[in-house]
């Protein structure tokens, strides 16, 4: 399947999967990975398609955990890069009591997880996803205006998603 590509995408939330971060029904405005050359950090929130054999008509919408190379764990619902545990703030002090045995990250692949990681269809089931499956990371949400902010820090009157 080849998806058309867009600079700019505007596109609504339809699954808990990244709550409290971003919830059903919000608005936001991406950009395009490949063709602006993004770079991918910890923390970038991505859309992608899942990887084969697990289809979808729509783009998934998760967190960049981990990073080519790097070793990632979950034990108790906290996450652990290269044995140390990760500062995950977005979470707002919400933990899901799951756990992930320790997965390296391959070269040109990075992991994804759901903010909402009792509910989310992520790394932790389908493994790494490939850089070159990554389309868009998320830039603005829009909607609703009562929770409009930049996940690129104050950007265009929006204040930093926090």
């Amino acid at each position: 399947m080849v998806a058309e590509q867009r600079i700019v995408e505007v596109s609504r939330i339809v699954s808990g999967s990244m709550e409290p971060t971003l919830a059903v029904g919000d608005w936001l405005i991406s950009t395009s990975i490949p063709m602006l050359n993004l770079p991918i950090a910890r923390g970038d929130i991505v859309t992608f398609y899942p990887p084969r054999g697990r289809p979808s008509p729509i783009p998934l919408v998760k967190r960049v955990i981990g990073l080519p190379g790097e070793s990632v764990a979950v034990r108790g619902g906290a996450v652990f890069i290269d044995g140390t545990r990760l500062d995950e703030p977005y979470l707002h002090g919400t933990s899901t009591p799951y756990s992930m045995v320790v997965a390296k990250v391959p070269e040109g692949t990075v992991l994804v997880l759901g903010d909402n990681r009792g509910r989310s269809e992520d790394s932790s089931v389908f493994g790494a996803v490939e850089l070159r499956r990554l389309r868009h990371k998320v830039w603005l949400r829009i909607a609703p205006t009562s929770r409009h902010c930049s996940f690129a820090g104050p950007v265009l009157g929006f204040p930093p998603c926090t």
